[in-house]
C-alpha cells in the first residue's frame, strides 16, 4: 500500500513531495502528505518519510484542523522529532501551532453562555469549514487540543 502511495506522489518544491486529491496538491492527514509520513516513520522508512516531511513545513492553511488542517500537519512533524530526535521537526510545529492560535483561537461571545470556571477563560477553534465549533478529534477541537500539548513529548537529540 505504501509502495502505491508513494509511486502516486508528485515532485514538490525541487526536494519533497505531496499527493493530490481531486486535483489539489495535499499536505494533510487525511488524504496528503503528513498522514502518509506518519505511517512511513512507523513501520521505519525513514528516508521516504523525510522526502514528505521537507514538503510539511508550511507557514499556512485554511483551516485548524487535524484531519484536514495545520494541526494535523503540525502532529506529523511532532511525530518526526519524537521518532527521530531531531528538535527541528518539534520547532517547525511549535511555530505551526503559533500560526493556529493566533489565526484560529478565540473566545466564545457571552451569548453563548459557556460557563467560565474558576477565572479560566473558555477558547473555542472552529472546525471543519470554519462553519461551527465541535469536540470531535479529526473535524472539531479534540484534534488541535491534543496536538497543541507537544510540551510533554520529549525529544531525543541525535547528536
Amino acid at each position: 500500500a505504501l509502495g502505491w502511495e508513494m509511486a502516486n506522489a508528485e515532485s514538490w518544491d525541487g526536494d519533497s513531495a505531496i499527493f493530490k486529491h481531486d486535483g489539489t496538491l495535499v499536505p494533510y492527514v487525511e488524504v496528503g502528505s503528513a498522514g502518509v509520513a506518519q505511517v512511513l516513520l512507523r513501520y521505519g522508512d525513514v528516508a521516504t518519510a523525510r522526502t514528505l516531511l521537507r514538503g510539511l513545513s508550511v507557514d499556512y492553511t485554511a483551516l485548524p484542523g487535524y484531519a484536514f488542517g495545520m494541526c494535523g500537519i503540525a502532529d506529523a512533524m511532532l511525530d518526526a522529532a519524537a521518532i527521530l530526535g531531531e528538535p527541528s521537526y518539534r520547532d517547525t510545529a511549535l511555530r505551526q501551532l503559533g500560526y493556529v492560535r493566533k489565526i484560529f483561537l478565540f473566545e466564545p461571545p457571552e451569548r453563548f453562555k459557556v460557563p467560565h470556571q474558576d477565572g479560566i477563560r473558555p477558547l473555542a477553534m472552529p472546525g471543519e469549514g470554519l462553519l461551527r465549533c465541535s469536540c470531535d478529534l479529526m473535524t472539531g477541537s479534540a484534534g488541535p487540543n491534543r496536538t497543541s500539548t507537544p510540551s510533554e513529548t520529549p525529544v531525543r537529540s541525535s547528536t
